[in-house]
């Protein structure tokens, strides 16, 4: 048997604590999932009844026996989290960043604006990395997620998951209404890695985009993905592709790598249509 437990024994887990780690004074959204009743060596199981969602630095405690079971099952019932809201850092910060929406995508500011609102951007922090700026609604436009300069804050009564591995290096978050499903990632990759990260793309313009970049060792990339339900625009993100549906835009992008400019937006939705910022780079 895997060790991790199957996606609704997670969901359960992590519903259960709040989306952050039970213990007193800790909340941490980062959680991996204990087996305590009884222990994973003692038996291999999956009974959430017998499992709790921890950081992992209290999990790996519960392991060493720092709690009884009494114990843990007290944190599952009256976890440290007991708001409406979970809030933590994205601790990943760069001074550059390539942007995988649908496109490659290097030198702009805002990535998304719909009526003049970010959705998802940068700003440069006073120690000159940029901080990334979301804001993400439900079907009825309530925000469910709101990040600024890396500082975000969940909305757990509005959401129906939010989902953090232990490295903190990505996380996702659905809406109760079943529409919002978002997820980003943060990876540091090789020059010759990211060129495989992107074989989709045609190579001459990776190549051009990392000219574009002064031929960095490094890549550091940002991975956007999923569904925005955001007032009338349906946007629908995988890797190598870019949907918006709405009354006034249709509007589809694949394949493509796009430079900017840091005063621009990559994509720009309005009631009248769809602007598009920045430069395709063309064979």
């Amino acid at each position: 048997m895997n060790r991790t437990p199957p996606v609704d024994v997670r969901l359960k887990l992590r519903k259960e604590v709040n989306f952050g780690c039970p213990i007193h004074r800790c909340g941490i959204p980062y959680l991996t999932y204990h087996h305590f009743d009884p222990p994973w060596a003692e038996r291999e199981h999956h009974n959430p009844e017998g499992m709790i969602a921890l950081c992992r630095t209290h999990a790996d405690l519960a392991d060493g026996g720092a709690w009884t079971k009494a114990q843990i099952r007290e944190f599952k019932q009256k976890p440290f989290i007991r708001k409406d809201q979970i809030a933590d850092t994205f601790r990943f910060l760069r001074h550059e960043i390539v942007c995988r929406i649908g496109c490659l995508a290097y030198g702009f500011r805002n990535f998304i604006t719909i009526s003049n609102e970010t959705v998802l951007g940068f700003e440069r922090t006073r120690q000159g990395y940029l901080g990334l700026n979301m804001i993400v609604r439900d079907l009825k436009g309530k925000i469910i997620l709101e990040m600024k300069n890396n500082d975000w804050v969940v909305y757990t009564t509005d959401i129906f998951d939010f989902e953090c591995p232990p490295q903190g290096k990505s996380f996702r978050v659905r809406s109760k209404d079943s529409v919002t499903d978002f997820t980003i990632r943060f990876d540091d990759f090789s020059t010759e890695e990211f060129r495989q990260k992107s074989r989709e793309f045609n190579p001459v313009h990776v190549d051009a985009l990392l000219k574009q970049m002064n031929n960095p060792e490094e890549i550091h990339l940002l991975t956007v993905s999923g569904r925005l339900q955001m007032g009338k625009h349906d946007i629908r993100l995988t890797e190598t592709k870019i949907n918006v549906e709405s009354k006034n835009v249709h509007f589809k992008l694949e394949r493509f790598s796009i430079i900017g400019h840091r005063h621009l937006s990559l994509f720009s939705f309005n009631e009248n249509g769809t602007i598009t910022m920045g430069k395709p780079l063309l064979s």
